[in-house]
């Protein structure tokens, strides 16, 4: 019963319909995991895009025209999920740093979904 109402969930919160194969086998992966409650929630509306990026922020009205909805770690792009998570120069630098210090290599995927399922090819 939970699975069915956590695939509804999905289906109902993704643009455009339903999850494809692809992000339904991260979805899966994600609600099996045995991370902690808040690490779970707060992945699942990542790869949603639910969480308060700049420009999703901006989308339901709470910035105002004149506010800037760049990054304000580097003000370089758009201040989006992907763009933070993945692409902004500064948190980059300071995960290249934490990584390199833990000795481990990282290669920066394309999108969140890719992210997450480069841990599941393990």
């Amino acid at each position: 019963m939970v699975n069915y109402c956590c695939k509804l969930i999905d289906n109902l919160c993704i643009v455009g319909g339903g999850p494809n194969l692809k992000e339904e086998v991260v979805f899966g992966y994600l609600w099996k995991s045995r991370a902690p409650s808040m690490v779970l929630a707060f992945s699942w509306t990542l790869l949603l895009d639910r969480n308060p990026a700049r420009m999703n922020i901006a989308k339901i009205g709470v910035l105002d025209a004149e506010t800037s909805k760049n990054c304000i770690f580097d003000s370089r792009e758009k201040e989006t999920n992907v763009h933070v998570i993945l692409h902004c120069e500064v948190v980059s630098k300071v995960c290249f740093k934490v990584l390199s210090w833990l000795e481990l290599n990282f290669i920066t995927p394309p999108n969140l979904f890719m992210h997450f399922n480069i841990g599941l090819t393990r």
